[in-house]
């Protein structure tokens, strides 16, 4: 799902979880009910700084790099800040939204 995509119930979920690191598995999780789609998950996955930062353009390598779990589930607690809120900004607009 897209943030387009995302439905109210998805949104609802993101937004009633108060840890972080919950936030970012329920959004990234291939088990999570309302896992986002691919798109989403690469603006998210590219805040992760488990490998270090990953910029540059995207090329197959840096890719990989983003779509390897250990790279969401080794980064620091600031970056797992910054992908909660990335994710709940999403889930924030698609909740207004849907009001």
């Amino acid at each position: 799902m897209t943030v387009s995509t995302m439905t109210a119930a998805a949104a609802t979920s993101f937004l009633a979880l108060d840890d972080d690191w919950d936030v970012v598995v329920a959004a990234l999780s291939s088990s999570s009910e309302h896992r986002l789609a691919a798109r989403a998950q690469i603006r998210v996955r590219e805040l992760a700084d488990g490998f270090g930062a990953l910029r540059g353009p995207m090329t197959d390598r840096k890719m990989d790099l983003i779509w390897d779990w250990s790279h969401v589930r080794d980064s620091s607690d600031a970056a797992v800040a910054r992908m909660a809120s990335l994710v709940r900004r999403m889930a924030a607009r698609v909740a207004g939204a849907a009001r």
